[in-house]
């Protein structure tokens, strides 16, 4: 779990569990600077296209590269719980 102590919630600030130091190395710390980056790239992609007419916002992370470009045939659902649906059919 990443939450302080393991403890899950839905509900920000509603444990007293916190961190017991901040994590302020910006070289190989959680959140780095530019120059101490985990990839060139960067972890975030903009997806663009007729589909994302305003973009969206991607994590890369555990996506084979072979996807960060597609062209072809779409289908649009309007929940996770329809998309689950129709991945697994």
């Amino acid at each position: 779990h990443a939450a302080p102590g393991g403890v899950r919630t839905i509900e920000p600030f509603s444990t007293d569990n916190r961190w017991s130091a901040l994590d302020t190395d910006a070289a190989g710390g959680c959140i780095r600077d530019v120059e101490n980056a985990y990839t060139v790239e960067g972890g975030l992609v903009v997806l663009r296209g007729n589909i994302a007419l305003d973009g969206a916002i991607l994590k890369t992370a555990g996506i084979d590269e072979e996807l960060f470009s597609f062209q072809g045939p779409a289908l649009v659902v309007e929940s996770q719980e329809e998309a689950v649906s129709v991945i697994l059919q």
